[in-house]
């Protein structure tokens, strides 16, 4: 896959929001706008996914929580893994 990004990326834009908050379209939107609609992510796994599977992706692994209205945010115990914390 040639335009192929770590998920992480979308963790470190979740979490340079400011004023704000990400719903799952906007977020689509966004990763679209900054990585191209035929982008595709992977995690330390090496699967690559689509933007649409990355906000189920993040909850089941506790990156990211929901409130009642469908914002996103960071969870608070959220950790990145070794090797991939933001620079």
């Amino acid at each position: 896959m040639e335009n192929t990004v770590h998920v992480h990326e979308v963790i470190f834009m979740i979490g340079d929001q400011k004023g704000g908050h990400y719903n799952n379209a906007s977020l689509i939107e966004d990763i679209k706008g900054k990585w191209g609609a035929e982008v595709n992510f992977m995690a330390c796994s090496g699967v690559p996914f689509p933007p649409q599977d990355v906000v189920p992706f993040l909850m089941e692994r506790s990156k990211i929580v929901l409130d009642d209205n469908g914002n996103i945010s960071l969870h608070p115990n959220m950790q990145i893994c070794n090797g991939h914390e933001k620079h």
